[in-house]
């Protein structure tokens, strides 16, 4: 988080704490349960934009943030100007990340999972996530995918014993 400053730790935490680890807990239950048969699978976007994306008029984020995956995958960098954001013109970065997206989904679309490197999650314990994107890296490699045992799950587990966004958890 050193990459932001003060605003991507506490967005940081904000998105661990309402988001990731919730949808963590919720792979968790179903990768666990003998009642859900289908394989499980838990992602989380890591891609910087290759430039700060324009959220609105007085804010433009330099750092990952909610729906990138979506835009990338979809090529729709614009979905957000419904709310005010301003037009934005992705990068070769942003390309790369967005066609590794659509390899995956296009994996699952083929034969039910994605490609080799995003292991299923709860493997023999391992509850690995896949890490999407270039992680703080803006102008690095985009198409990185990199799986993670027990990724942030002390972080989570911390959270939840202090009942940090736990109410938030099945909102995301």
């Amino acid at each position: 988080y050193a990459v932001g400053g003060a605003p991507l730790v506490t967005y940081g935490m904000g998105a661990d704490a309402t988001g990731f680890c919730g949808t963590a807990a919720l792979a968790r239950a179903a990768a666990d349960s003998p009642a859900f048969a289908a394989p499980v699978f838990l992602y989380s976007a890591q891609q910087f934009p290759a430039a700060a994306f324009p959220q609105s008029p007085a804010w433009r984020c330099a750092y990952s943030f909610h729906a990138i995956d979506l835009f990338a995958a979809t090529l729709d960098w614009n979905a957000f100007a419904y709310w005010g954001a301003l037009p934005y013109i992705p990068g070769a970065t942003d390309a790369a990340f967005g066609a590794a997206l659509r390899a995956h989904w296009r994996a699952f679309l083929d034969g039910n999972a994605p490609l080799a490197a995003w292991p299923e999650y709860g493997q023999a314990g391992r509850y690995p996530v896949a890490l999407l994107g270039n992680g703080t890296h803006r102008n690095a490699l985009s198409n990185r995918t990199l799986a993670v045992p027990q990724y942030k799950h002390a972080l989570c587990s911390a959270y939840r014993s202090l009942g940090i966004g736990e109410t938030f958890w099945w909102s995301n």
